[in-house]
């Protein structure tokens, strides 16, 4: 039974070391193979166990990572494994600066320094001026007011609208008249002012309705002049018994020059635009607001104005 069953040293013969390192061992060995290559655990689970000291330094071998506390430099998760990157920062200061939609607004302040804008919906006044010596009211509606008298051919546009609303106006008479190529007046002799005496004369006079557009036309010519006026076209415009504006529309100095020099005009004319006693009364400064647009037509021209009446 002796040979068959050795017997453990007696508790009280083992010292304190012997017991350190018995039980020592033992922690050591239970702890390795759940660490070991998977090759060598069943060798390592009959090997004997190593005493304490030697466990201590296979442990470190193993693993010098846990005995320094260091970071494995190998393993790239170990090297992040304990960075802690702090909150996102989700303020406004983190983000990129986004440019301004619009540019930045004019100060207010500086709004008193610029021009005033036309109101929307308004049409600029036409300016007045006088009837002058030579009208006469034939009641003759045409659209040829020539009788066949000769020129350069002219075709006049108006088209009449209310100021305030640019609205066209229906149903208004427009009166036209003004002197034949020679600077005669008809309806007038030597003694009422005019060249020659074409008292009972009627070319160059008439009137039309405007249509749904607020527009009417006559055929005409080019007028002429005469001493101390530059060429002119004369018109007033009745709305029923009620005279809207009365006044008077001009051409560009170029533009008579060079129809000037043509027959059967007489020649150059002796009053330019800038020094007409009427053409720059009441206008102001700037361009003269009663010029013609014209534009070439076979041998002739168009010319067109839109007149703008206060109806109120």
């Amino acid at each position: 039974m002796d040979d068959q069953h050795p017997k453990l040293p007696h508790q009280d013969t083992l010292s304190r070391r012997e017991a350190l390192r018995l039980f020592g061992g033992l922690a050591v060995g239970l702890a390795l193979p759940g660490c070991s290559d998977p090759d060598t655990q069943g060798a390592q689970d009959g090997a004997p166990q190593p005493s304490n000291d030697a466990g201590m330094d296979a442990a470190e071998d193993a693993n010098p990572s846990d005995a320094s506390g260091e970071a494995d430099a190998d393993d790239p998760s170990d090297a992040h494994q304990d960075i802690d990157p702090g909150p996102e920062d989700t303020s406004d200061d983190a983000q990129d600066p986004e440019p301004d939609a619009d540019p930045a607004e004019p100060d207010a302040d500086d709004a008193g320094d610029q021009p005033d804008a036309p109101e929307p919906g308004t049409c600029t006044l036409t300016p007045e001026q006088g009837e002058g010596p030579f009208f006469i009211d034939t009641g003759l509606e045409r659209v040829d007011i020539t009788e066949g008298r000769p020129g350069t051919p002219l075709r006049v546009g108006f088209t009449l609208v209310d100021a305030q609303t640019c609205e066209p106006i229906k149903g208004a008479a427009i009166e036209l008249w003004h002197a034949d190529a020679a600077g005669i007046y008809s309806g007038f002799d030597e003694e009422d002012g005019n060249l020659i005496d074409a008292a009972g004369e009627t070319f160059m006079r008439g009137y039309q309705l405007t249509d749904e557009h607020g527009e009417a036309r006559f055929l005409t010519v080019y007028p002429g002049w005469y001493p101390g006026r530059t060429p002119h076209v004369h018109v007033t415009i009745l709305f029923g018994d009620r005279r809207l504006i009365t006044t008077q529309f001009y051409f560009e100095d170029a533009i008579s020059d060079m129809v000037y020099a043509q027959a059967p005009y007489p020649g150059p004319h002796d009053t330019r635009n800038p020094d007409d006693r009427t053409s720059r009364r009441n206008n102001g400064p700037g361009p003269d607001p009663l010029i013609f647009t014209l534009t070439r037509n076979g041998q002739g021209y168009d010319a067109r104005f839109t007149v703008a009446v206060d109806q109120s």
